[in-house]
Protein backbone atom coordinates (compact mmCIF):
# COMPACT_ATOMS: atom_id res chain seq x y z
CA UNK A 1 0.00 0.00 0.00
CA UNK A 2 1.63 3.79 -0.46
CA UNK A 3 1.70 5.90 1.85
CA UNK A 4 -0.38 9.16 1.40
CA UNK A 5 -0.40 12.95 2.79
CA UNK A 6 -3.32 11.68 5.34
CA UNK A 7 -0.58 8.82 6.14
CA UNK A 8 1.96 11.80 7.18
CA UNK A 9 -0.46 14.07 8.56
CA UNK A 10 -1.27 11.68 10.98
CA UNK A 11 1.73 10.42 12.02
CA UNK A 12 3.27 14.15 12.36
CA UNK A 13 0.38 15.21 14.17
CA UNK A 14 -0.66 17.84 11.21
CA UNK A 15 -3.59 18.53 9.22
CA UNK A 16 -3.17 16.70 5.45
CA UNK A 17 -3.20 20.46 3.84
CA UNK A 18 0.05 21.07 5.90
CA UNK A 19 1.50 18.38 4.68
CA UNK A 20 0.31 19.50 1.33
CA UNK A 21 2.06 22.45 1.87
CA UNK A 22 5.38 21.73 3.40
CA UNK A 23 5.75 19.20 0.48
CA UNK A 24 5.20 22.00 -2.11
CA UNK A 25 7.44 24.45 0.44
CA UNK A 26 4.81 26.58 0.42
CA UNK A 27 5.94 30.07 2.58
CA UNK A 28 3.09 29.69 5.24
CA UNK A 29 4.53 26.82 6.50
CA UNK A 30 7.23 27.72 9.04
CA UNK A 31 10.68 26.35 8.42
CA UNK A 32 10.74 23.95 10.98
CA UNK A 33 7.64 22.06 10.54
CA UNK A 34 8.66 21.90 7.08
CA UNK A 35 11.60 20.16 7.60
CA UNK A 36 9.86 17.63 9.80
CA UNK A 37 7.34 16.86 7.44
CA UNK A 38 9.61 16.82 4.60
CA UNK A 39 12.02 14.09 6.80
CA UNK A 40 8.90 12.13 7.81
CA UNK A 41 8.10 11.85 4.54
CA UNK A 42 11.30 10.55 3.07
CA UNK A 43 11.26 8.01 5.89
CA UNK A 44 7.56 6.86 5.17
CA UNK A 45 9.24 6.82 1.53
CA UNK A 46 6.18 8.95 0.43
CA UNK A 47 5.86 9.28 -3.53
CA UNK A 48 3.54 11.86 -4.75
CA UNK A 49 0.44 10.70 -6.44
CA UNK A 50 0.32 12.09 -10.59
CA UNK A 51 -2.80 10.69 -10.81
CA UNK A 52 -3.97 13.04 -7.32
CA UNK A 53 -2.10 16.18 -7.97
CA UNK A 54 -3.31 16.23 -11.95
CA UNK A 55 -7.06 16.30 -10.28
CA UNK A 56 -5.72 18.80 -8.18
CA UNK A 57 -4.52 21.10 -10.44
CA UNK A 58 -7.49 20.56 -12.86
CA UNK A 59 -5.42 21.13 -16.03
CA UNK A 60 -6.67 19.83 -19.19
CA UNK A 61 -4.42 17.59 -21.75
CA UNK A 62 -4.46 15.93 -24.73
CA UNK A 63 -5.78 12.65 -25.72
CA UNK A 64 -5.06 10.29 -29.04
CA UNK A 65 -7.79 8.78 -29.62
CA UNK A 66 -7.51 6.13 -33.21
CA UNK A 67 -6.39 8.72 -35.54
CA UNK A 68 -7.70 12.00 -33.95
CA UNK A 69 -6.55 14.27 -31.39
CA UNK A 70 -8.81 15.12 -28.75
CA UNK A 71 -8.48 18.01 -26.36
CA UNK A 72 -10.20 17.18 -23.31
CA UNK A 73 -10.77 19.24 -20.05
CA UNK A 74 -11.69 18.51 -16.38
CA UNK A 75 -14.59 21.51 -15.58
CA UNK A 76 -15.77 19.88 -12.69
CA UNK A 77 -14.80 16.83 -10.55
CA UNK A 78 -18.80 15.49 -10.67
CA UNK A 79 -18.79 16.38 -14.82
CA UNK A 80 -15.75 14.67 -15.96
CA UNK A 81 -13.75 14.82 -18.99
CA UNK A 82 -15.08 17.09 -21.87
CA UNK A 83 -13.84 16.95 -25.38
CA UNK A 84 -13.18 20.80 -26.26
CA UNK A 85 -12.56 20.11 -30.13
CA UNK A 86 -11.36 17.46 -32.13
Amino acid sequence: MSISIYDIAKKAGVSPSTVSRALEDHPRIGAATRKRIQALAIEMNYVPSTVAKSLATNKTCRKMIGSEKLLLSRRSRSAGWMALSS
